[in-house]
């Protein structure tokens, strides 16, 4: 596909973290629903768009591409590079590092401080455990992470320069908003993922694993809601993982006989499952 969408979510993130010190200065309050609203919609489209273009969902441009996308939310694309095929290959045992810690199986107490840490920092918790977990396995390259954070760090201070510019002394409003939304878009990104994979666990074939994965039909206000805001991710999840070099989010195909579906209502009854769980 085309990258138009990907330049064009860029375009509005950027666009939207420079109005956002206006904004903040005529209401506290609006901006923060906007954080919330536009902000985080904004955000987990850029980490979607990161994902399609690990895939090659998008072409030409692919690879500077996922690495803008990467340091636009503050992420290193290192990390994804590493763990992401895992997830593909081994959803739903212990070895996708994605959904289950170091000592996943042995350790309950780091499986608590995980689960809490991820809720309440979603997918930023993550990326940093999971980055100290690769530079304990020794698979991370830290010249490249050292270059990685330099470049993402340039950007924003690139960005918080023509903020400057652009309103003098929005400075500190423009870092504060933009740590506000790339906060909640990894909250929320997370919950994502949780509702479509959480506390699955199982020793089948790679079919049968990946048939347990729960899917989001657009039936009602909410889950209707809950894709767009994500981009339909969950809506035919399980076809991700069966074709994940084929399918096409436009035009998805059939889905499998024996797909499991979810909604936002039963989410919280999830959690709660699994939250027993870690305590056995």
């Amino acid at each position: 596909m085309s990258p138009a969408p990907v330049l064009a979510g860029i375009g509005l993130f950027i666009g939207y973290l420079l109005l956002m010190p206006v904004l903040w200065a005529k209401s506290v309050a609006l901006a923060l629903v906007v954080v919330a609203t536009i902000g985080g919609y904004l955000a987990v489209g850029l980490g979607y768009y990161r994902h399609e273009l690990f895939h090659s969902y998008y072409r030409p441009l692919t690879k500077p591409l996922y690495h803008l996308t990467s340091w636009l939310v503050f992420s290193d694309p290192q990390v994804f590079r590493i763990a992401h095929p895992l997830h593909h290959g081994a959803v739903h045992t212990h070895e996708d590092i994605e959904f289950f810690c170091e000592r996943y199986a042995t350790d309950p107490a780091r499986r608590r401080r995980q689960f809490i840490l991820e809720l309440l920092f979603g997918n930023a918790a993550w990326e940093l455990l999971t980055l100290a977990r690769l530079k304990r396995e020794r698979k991370y390259y830290r010249p490249l992470g050292f270059l990685s954070f330099f470049c993402r760090a340039g950007l924003v201070a690139l960005l918080c320069w023509v903020s400057s510019r652009l309103n003098p002394g929005s400075a500190g409003v423009y870092l504060l908003c933009y740590a506000l939304t790339l906060w909640w878009g990894a909250v929320v990104s997370r919950h994502n993922q949780w509702l479509e994979h959480l506390g699955i666990v199982s020793d089948g074939s790679f079919d049968e694993r990946n048939l347990l994965t729960r899917n989001l039909p657009d039936t009602g206000a909410l889950n209707w809601l809950w894709n767009l805001y994500h981009r339909n991710d969950p809506r035919e999840h399980v076809l991700h993982h069966t074709k994940a070099g084929l399918h096409s989010r436009v035009v998805p195909f059939e889905l499998p006989e024996g797909t499991r579906f979810t909604s936002v209502a039963e989410y919280p009854a999830i959690l709660r499952q699994y939250w027993r769980t870690l305590h056995s």
